[in-house]
């Protein structure tokens, strides 16, 4: 009986250790990104950022109609992150005051989260579309720029197929003497991506050169 007891007891005591450890740490984390999650919606692909018009479906505010009266309202695709949870960013982003965040997109990736949000920064005149992977406690495992503009400095577009292969297309004003309304000068740059089973993102194929481009059909189209 002695014996028994003995057993019970440390059983007992080592449980109580394991669990002041590490249950509490994990459950207090998991819990608090569950509720980041509910910021995003759910992800339903193929997705194609590729057109200029394309950027619109992710304003800050959009026109709507209310009870007969045309109103700008915050954008319900757009969920406003609050500062709470920036303890899921602020490793990897910065979270000084002229930066915010949105949630909207999130899908679940093997044992990982797929999440994509949007960075603003109003006094930078620009906006991103970061895909982020984290684990299931809300680890940020890695991060990639997918679509966005900074104001007549560049451009960043996207596509992620069915098999999550996300393409990026990128073009990058370049100062230029030439008078020439046709087409600009830019660097563009194309990109290839998949997700590995460990969260990470790996790059399968990068191609960067000059060229000539001009703006057609909601769309920057090469011209040489």
């Amino acid at each position: 009986m002695r014996i028994y007891i003995l057993i019970i007891s440390l059983y007992v005591l080592l449980g109580c250790k394991y669990g002041d450890t590490h249950s509490p740490i994990n459950k207090t984390d998991s819990s608090k990104f569950v509720l980041f999650l509910k910021n995003f919606d759910s992800l339903h692909l193929p997705l194609s950022i590729m057109k200029i018009n394309d950027f619109g479906k992710y304003s800050d505010t959009i026109w709507q109609v209310i009870n007969g009266s045309t109103q700008l309202v915050s954008n319900p695709v757009c969920k406003v992150i609050e500062k709470s949870n920036y303890d899921f960013i602020k490793d990897k982003y910065p979270t000084v005051e002229s930066y915010h965040y949105m949630g909207l997109y999130k899908k679940r990736v093997n044992e990982y989260f797929l999440l994509i949000m949007k960075q603003n920064n109003y006094l930078l005149n620009e906006y991103w579309m970061k895909l982020c992977l984290y684990d299931k406690t809300g680890n940020l495992k890695d991060t990639l720029t997918i679509a966005g503009q900074k104001v007549n400095d560049y451009d960043c577009y996207c596509e992620i197929d069915t098999n999550l292969v996300i393409s990026l297309r990128v073009i990058k004003e370049l100062v230029s003497d030439e008078n020439n309304n046709e087409a600009l000068p830019a660097m563009e740059t194309k990109e290839k991506y998949i997700i590995t089973k460990a969260g990470q993102l790996k790059r399968l194929s990068y191609i960067k050169e000059k060229g000539y481009f001009k703006f057609e059909n909601n769309e920057i189209i090469r011209t040489k």
